[in-house]
Order: structure tokens, then C-alpha cells, then sequence
């Protein structure tokens, strides 16, 4: 154990120090393939916010087909327990029908 007046290793001392000031080395990054610059709606929403901008879907009824389907649904991510939209994706997948049969046998 090292005693307590020993100084610490020289490269524990010193800080990496970016060459470029931080406000500046964000502004650089590139980040255009991401989203488009002019829109200001955010990549992934939550379930409220999803249901504020399209007005056919209820909460209830995304949480009665996460329960019957799964996550595996287009446009449905975790993040630990949170779920997030890519609202385009799962709008895409809407129309493609993946969601079609949500739950339920066969009615005979």
C-alpha cells in the first residue's frame, strides 16, 4: 500500500485536454446523417408524446398491442424500462400491416 505522502504516478496527474475548446468540438461533429437540421421533432418519442401527434392512436391501445405482440414491432425500442417511437418506422409499420391481428383466437 502506498504511504500517504508518496505522490501519485505523473500520469494520474495530468488531464487528456481536447486540442479544440468544447463548444467548438461539438459544433464540428457532423451530425447530418442523423436527423434533418430544419425539423425540430426529436427521433424517438415516448408513448404520450406519440399519441399527442397522431391522433388515431391511444395509449391504451399501444399498450394492449406491446401486451398481445411483443416489442418485436417495428418502430418499438427499450431503453431499460422506458419505451421509446420512431414514429415513422411504427406508422410504416402500421401500414404494412404488422399490426393487423393484434390478439385474440380464431372467432368460429
Amino acid at each position: 500500500m502506498r504511504a500517504r505522502n508518496q505522490k501519485k504516478p505523473q500520469a494520474l496527474n495530468n488531464e487528456v485536454k481536447s486540442p479544440l475548446p468544447f463548444p467548438e468540438f461539438i459544433s464540428s461533429t457532423d451530425h447530418s446523417g442523423l436527423s434533418d437540421a430544419k425539423t425540430t421533432e426529436p427521433l424517438l418519442l415516448t408513448i404520450h408524446q406519440l399519441c399527442q401527434l397522431e391522433s388515431a392512436l391511444t395509449v391504451g391501445g399501444i399498450r394492449h398491442l406491446l401486451f398481445t405482440k411483443g416489442h418485436n414491432i417495428p418502430g418499438v425500442y427499450r431503453f431499460g424500462r422506458k419505451l421509446l417511437f420512431d414514429r415513422a418506422e411504427f406508422v410504416q409499420g402500421i401500414k404494412k400491416g404488422a399490426t393487423a391481428k393484434i390478439g385474440g383466437g380464431s372467432a368460429s
